[in-house]
């Protein structure tokens, strides 16, 4: 199963808006009554999971030098090339042994510190 690349936040204006409902045994629960203009990406702990998963189980195998300058690292979970651009930043690609894509990030120097974004 891949894993998403892009992950969006909510988008509402002002503050989160919560309405008190009564529960019959009592208690109160807060509802979100927000109105949103786009709702963002929920986030569960099956995906926590996931990430963590490919995050931690890449293990390197095998590491091949290739002759466009790029890395490939094989391990038992799948593959990860790296790749040297021109203008300085690297590429970093992941899948699984599917060969589905599970992240790819460009890091790259701005002001003078390195800088990561998912692509």
């Amino acid at each position: 199963m891949a894993l998403k690349l892009k992950y969006t936040d909510d988008v509402f204006s002002g503050d989160r808006k919560y309405q008190m409902v009564q529960n019959p045994d009592d208690t109160v629960s807060l509802e979100d009554v927000t109105s949103y203009s786009e709702e963002g990406t929920m986030i569960d702990s099956t995906l926590i999971l996931q990430l963590v998963k490919t995050m931690t189980n890449f293990v390197s195998n095998t590491t091949v030098f290739n002759a466009d300058g790029s890395i490939t690292e094989t391990g038992e979970n799948g593959v990860k090339v790296t790749q040297f651009q021109a203008d300085g930043s690297i590429i970093e690609t992941l899948t699984d042994g599917d060969n589905n894509s599970l992240s790819k990030k460009t890091r790259f120097m701005a002001d003078g510190s390195i800088q990561e974004d998912l692509i």
